[in-house]
């Protein structure tokens, strides 16, 4: 990091003094509820849960009751410029690559990240802002 990120080496970063602001619009835009509730959908329901132990299914089966309070802190951290720390923390699981002989190397494992399902669903849905509504203006 120091070589490719010389300016930006601070061991704690922090986020802005005065975050950018962001027209309520387009907050809005982005966290309209249907793109939320597409969103949700895509998760395998029971795909392995991150640090928080919260499996996709929990989450998508009290969707219609956790939605606004849900859309209210994303749209928070949005604003913010900021992820809660819990969002923040993931588990490193290595798996142990078949046909390798040695396995006191690093390279005979492969790792998989296993994050927070809100952390994951507040970047899908940036995702697809960036993906959809911003190429959109751009055609």
């Amino acid at each position: 990091a120091d070589v490719h990120f010389k300016q930006n080496t601070t061991s704690n970063p922090q986020p802005p003094d005065i975050p950018y602001e962001i027209h309520p619009d387009l907050i809005s835009k982005i966290y309209e509820q249907d793109r939320m509730d597409r969103a949700i959908k895509t998760f395998d329901p029971y795909k392995a849960a991150g640090p928080d132990n919260l499996q996709p299914i929990l989450i998508q089966k009290a969707w219609k009751h956790i939605y606004p309070i849900t859309r209210s802190i994303m749209i928070r951290n949005h604003d913010l410029q900021h992820i809660p720390r819990p969002w923040r923390e993931s588990r490193g699981i290595f798996l142990p690559k078949p046909g390798k002989g040695d396995y006191c190397n690093p390279k005979s494992y492969r790792t998989i990240t296993l994050s927070p399902v809100m952390l994951k669903l507040q970047e899908k849905i940036i995702l697809w802002h960036l993906q959809h509504d911003l190429d959109m203006a751009n055609t």
